[in-house]
């Protein structure tokens, strides 16, 4: 390329770089935006995580009255209700946060295979050090407050996606108000909420890595026209590799929502960089970023092995296959209605976090903006607006149609439930309105009551059929929400700037502004003198090679959460098969065990039987039932926590300790003493 080209091209990139603040046919159409504007949007979001952090701020229900030793007077601060339906937050993913914490490291249920993939926790290990970057702030627990670490890690996804999803979208073609309404749509969504904000966790890794492949293609080029092109090229790689680094994460966690959310951005970025010319330089920074993140993934699978061996092999979820099938109305526009659900308001199937989606009538909106096209935009925009429209589309229709066999098929898509895809679709659906409000041509008033009314029509569709597992909706709610959403839609559709994308932003804080509480701390599980007396017992196990078994989850997520040693807690990634053979050598409860994501729990009867009992009674709980004196001395117990009063002659009641409000007892098991005494009076009775 000369280098008079090339000074043509980087002008070029450097305005696709940026945003178009004016819709079509205004005269200053394709200004750059206004650095100060540029400044805010990083001080701001900057600025809000550090005050965040210092006064340790979370959205977690670690201050549920369960994880509290006196419901009555907890310890630290909580604003709000904590949510008992979050278990999946507090007694899972939260315990395994302090845990590491607590130790610098993951820990997991002698049973279990480690959870490090699939809760993005980093122990240590050069791929996971990269992979799980941000998690590596939880090993400065032995150093630093542990109350700060933990806003520090349970934000930042948030600041993550505050600080690259804009850029991105302005990239794409979105202006900066409309990009800043999508970002409001995918935070704001009752599906983000309740579900803990996981949403934001997987969206906001997408969004970096994409805009980092972006910002590596930009630097390359700007290295043809430029000195020292070596040294610029190099960090341009850099970037790329960093960018396929935060990709790579897409085969961790829970990977159905990352397929469903991540696939739009990733598939836009991708037909942007080839539709630029030359696509040389396009085709060198996906190369290097797919090479550095199959690298990082590949070596952190390596590196645990055995979980993602024992994943693949579970009978759920490792060995479901899922085929595409018709959703119910309310599962995809329902979600306006969804604001009860704060109050109490039980749904007659599922479960509050179950029936909660995002915003799946943005598509709609969307695609009738575009019936025009984007006149204006440039070729990389169009090809990234038909990346978002057909992987989105794709996704609708895996939930709209019946795909019968053919569904169970087809790789990768397989792994996604229809019902996940119709919670998540509107994530995709409000990054593609982005960039149709902000290119398409301006709407006239009249015209603008076209997608208002389609909008309408689909909420009240919606609602009603939502009214039929929520009986509890009444049809005024129905009829202001309708109506509400006709009107935002006809405002925006004619302004979209900032002061309506604001208006529009407040109206969607108010179904889900009270679905978390606001946790200052970690309540009771550092300071409480249960909290001390766990940590104190982890530490004598951990010195004497021996493990902790507790019969409630409450419990099993105190003593998790400093960092003992556990047989009881989580069988996340899936089973530890040689340590199950000690329990079940016959495998006849195999169906039981052999599952990932789930509660592993222990049941003591107070007599002995011939040999423990392995049952599943709910889809995500695994309890084993065994007397504490008839636990295999291969799996070493050396404490047991009860909510009852338990006998025998292996068990020395050591401390009585107070959790969730009851009292709970703490034995100690000497398996060769007591066992053999027993044992002996048993035999004399006969």
């Amino acid at each position: 390329m000369s280098p008079q080209a090339a000074r043509g091209h980087e002008h070029m990139v450097e305005v696709d770089a940026h945003e178009v603040d004016e819709p079509v046919g205004e005269p200053d159409r394709g200004r750059p935006p206004r650095r100060w504007a540029a400044i805010l949007g990083i001080a701001i979001p900057l600025v809000v995580y550090v005050v965040v952090v210092l006064s340790g701020a979370t959205l977690s229900s670690l201050g549920i009255s369960g994880l509290r030793e006196d419901p009555a007077d907890p310890l630290g601060t909580q604003w709000g209700q904590a949510r008992e339906i979050r278990s999946d937050e507090y007694l899972t993913q939260s315990s395994q946060e302090l845990a590491v914490l607590a130790t610098g490291h993951s820990t997991h249920s002698l049973l279990a295979r480690g959870p490090d993939i699939t809760f993005q926790l980093s122990s240590g290990q050069l791929a996971e050090s990269l992979l799980f970057a941000e998690y590596n702030l939880l090993r400065l627990g032995p150093v630093l407050p542990d109350e700060q670490l933990f806003s520090a890690v349970r934000n930042f996804s948030l600041l993550l996606l505050a600080l690259t999803l804009p850029p991105l979208l302005r990239r794409f073609g979105a202006s900066t108000p409309t990009a800043w309404l999508a970002f409001a749509l995918t935070v704001l969504a009752p599906v983000t909420l309740w579900w803990s904000l996981t949403p934001v966790r997987l969206i906001s890794h997408a969004s970096a890595g994409c805009l980092f492949l972006l910002l590596a293609h930009e630097q390359w080029l700007r290295a043809a026209d430029k000195g020292r092109t070596a040294l610029r090229r190099t960090g341009a790689l850099g970037l790329a590799a960093a960018g396929g680094v935060l990709l790579a994460r897409f085969g961790t966690c829970y990977v159905p929502w990352y397929i469903t959310i991540g696939t739009p951005l990733v598939v836009a970025t991708g037909l942007f960089l080839v539709r630029e010319a030359p696509r040389r330089a396009a085709l060198v920074v996906l190369g290097t970023g797919a090479a550095a993140g199959v690298a990082t993934l590949g070596a952190a699978f390596w590196q645990n092995w055995p979980a993602v061996e024992a994943t693949l092999n579970t009978l759920y979820p490792g060995q479901r296959r899922e085929t595409g099938v018709v959703a119910e109305a309310w599962a995809l526009f329902g979600t306006p209605g969804l604001y009860q659900l704060q109050d109490g308001a039980l749904p007659s199937v599922l479960n509050q976090p179950e029936i909660t989606s995002a915003y799946t009538l943005c598509g709609l909106w969307a695609l009738w903006l575009l019936r025009r096209g984007l006149p204006g935009a440039t070729p990389s925009m169009r090809a990234a607006c038909w990346g978002l429209a057909l992987t989105t589309g794709f996704w609708a229709l895996w939930c709209t149609i019946s795909w019968g066999s053919l569904g169970a098929h087809i790789p990768g898509v397989n792994l996604v439930p229809p019902g996940r895809a119709a919670q998540s679709v509107g994530f995709g659906s409000a990054m593609l309105l982005a960039v149709a409000l902000a290119r398409a041509p301006r709407q006239g008033r009249i015209i603008a009551l076209v997608p208002a009314a389609i909008c309408a029509g689909v909420t009240l569709y919606g609602l009603r059929d939502l009214q039929g597992i929520m009986p509890s909706l009444p049809t005024l709610a129905v009829v202001v929400a309708t109506v509400t959403v006709a009107a935002l839609v006809w405002l925006l559709t004619v302004h979209p700037r900032g002061l309506p994308v604001a208006l529009a932003c407040l109206v969607l804080l108010y179904p889900v502004v009270r679905v978390n509480p606001v946790l200052i701390g970690l309540g009771d599980m550092r300071d409480s003198e249960s909290a001390v007396l766990a940590a104190e017992v982890g530490d004598r196990a951990r010195a004497a090679g021996k493990f902790i078994a507790t019969d409630t989850t409450t419990t099993s997520a105190l003593f998790v959460a400093n960092g003992a040693p556990m047989i009881t807690g989580w069988q996340i990634s899936g089973p530890n098969e040689g340590q199950w053979r000690k329990l079940d050598p016959t495998g006849q409860y195999e169906g039981a065990w052999n599952r990932g994501a789930s509660y592993l729990t222990v049941a003591f009867p107070p007599e002995r039987a011939p040999a423990p009992v392995v049952v599943s009674p709910f889809p995500d709980v695994i309890q084993v039932q065994v007397h504490p004196c008839e636990f295999p001395d291969s799996l070493r117990l050396g404490w047991i926590v009860t909510s009852a009063r338990h006998r025998g002659g292996c068990l020395e009641l050591e401390r009585e300790l107070r959790w969730s409000g009851q009292v709970h007892y703490l034995y100690a098991v000497r398996a060769g003493e007591g066992r053999d005494a027993d044992d002996r009076q048993r035999t004399g009775r006969r």
